[in-house]
């Protein structure tokens, strides 16, 4: 009995962390060449202002993204803009344009597992320039920190989602996206007001974007989490529905279709868990 209790208790960890694991690691998964830093060093600049001048960035971004809408890889612009990084390594233009061009070739959205080594010692490398204080590079720093294990936890990063989020355009999906994970992050699980308020911010995403799955999994986990917490079944039945929905349009090669199944798997043994201690609402 005392172990079948620990398993699930440790079901109920998984769920209730399941919303914000959903990406190996960029950092982990494989050996890095990085730049060597601090702790402090790599998360001290999410204090710093944002009251810099975006014009350059956005002008670099700009030009990335016509690049692109014309049919050309951004991969092919990577170990030319590296190799501009790395001669001038204190040049944020420079080390942005790098930046951007890798993480955009990293294709993370269909392909998490596989292709995210690529983003491996980015994150640190942006570090190296004096901060700009721009909210652009911000935007791009944090993004990489939310897709690195060793960053992605903590509190200072996910404090950034915040201020960030309140400057994310309509558009931009990829800062909403993290934005609402590091605000779901770092939220205590028993206040419903928060939670309700990262609900909302979901449904206004994939309202947004009715063709990006990612949105209809981070609902999953909302549910999923809250369901852990309050032991009401309903909330067992808008995770599953939109766990379900999720493998039926994620593409075939999304590796994230593996966790959903393991975690409908794993609300269905909580609900039964729940149901024979009798303490399923």
């Amino acid at each position: 009995m005392i172990e079948q209790y620990r398993k699930i208790m440790h079901l109920a960890w998984i769920v209730a962390v399941s919303l914000f694991v959903w990406l190996p690691l960029a950092g982990n998964s494989v050996a890095c060449e990085e730049p060597a830093m601090t702790m402090q060093a790599a998360i001290g600049w999410t204090v710093d202002s944002l009251d810099g001048n975006d014009a350059s960035f956005n002008h670099i971004r700009q030009q990335i993204d016509a690049y692109i809408s014309k049919g050309n890889k951004a991969s092919s612009l990577v170990q030319k803009y590296k190799k501009t990084s790395q001669q001038h390594p204190n040049n944020a233009e420079a080390m942005f344009r790098w930046a951007y061009t890798t993480y955009l070739a990293s294709d993370h959205w269909q392909t998490n597992v596989q292709k995210t080594h690529v983003l491996c010692g980015i994150y640190a490398a942006m570090g190296q320039p004096e901060n700009p204080h721009s909210f652009e590079y911000a935007r791009l720093r944090f993004i990489l920190a939310k897709l690195d294990s060793r960053y992605s936890g903590r509190k200072e990063i996910n404090e950034l989602g915040g201020p960030l989020l309140s400057k994310a355009l309509k558009s931009d999906f990829d800062l909403r996206y993290f934005g609402i994970n590091a605000l779901a992050e770092i939220i205590n699980a028993k206040q419903p007001d928060i939670w309700q308020k990262c609900l909302h911010l979901t449904l206004e995403l994939r309202k947004d974007f009715p063709k990006k799955v990612e949105s209809i999994r981070m609902l999953g986990g909302l549910y999923s989490s809250r369901f852990v917490l309050t032991k009401e079944s309903a909330y067992a039945d808008q995770s599953l529905k939109y766990y379900r929905e999720y493998l039926s349009i994620a593409p075939k090669n999304y590796s994230m279709r593996n966790h959903v199944l393991d975690m409908i798997r794993i609300v269905g043994d909580i609900r039964s868990n729940y149901k024979k201690r009798g303490i399923l609402k």
